[in-house]
């Protein structure tokens, strides 16, 4: 298929406005990129600037070990209560054992 002469000219006649087409649709994408790069540059200053807010803390694993830190003290200072009343107990038995007057008298009457 051959291009014919009046063809040409038309085509020729329009490259100006072609061009020109061509060159504002590069010169609108750049300006997309630099207000783009323009945007991401400001939200990270400004977070970089800003402190973060914390979410508030929800019972989670943290909570469990301390109440289980807990219940393991209190078992531990049971078992220290009871090995405290078992001592005073064999101390008052051992000091009723050792009693110089004890085993003296033998009491036939009664």
């Amino acid at each position: 298929m051959a291009i014919n002469p009046i063809d040409l000219q038309v085509n020729f006649s329009q490259l100006n406005q072609v061009g020109k087409q061509q060159t504002m649709i590069q010169g609108s994408e750049i300006l997309r990129q630099d207000k783009a790069s323009e945007q991401i540059q400001k939200d990270g200053l400004k977070n970089s600037e800003d402190v973060p807010e914390t979410k508030d803390l929800s019972e989670g694993p943290e909570k469990v070990k301390e109440e289980n830190k807990k219940k393991e003290q209190s078992k531990k200072d049971k078992s220290k209560e009871r090995k405290n009343l078992k001592n005073e107990k064999k101390e008052l038995f051992d000091n009723e054992l050792n009693d110089p007057a004890l085993g003296q008298r033998i009491d036939i009457i009664g």
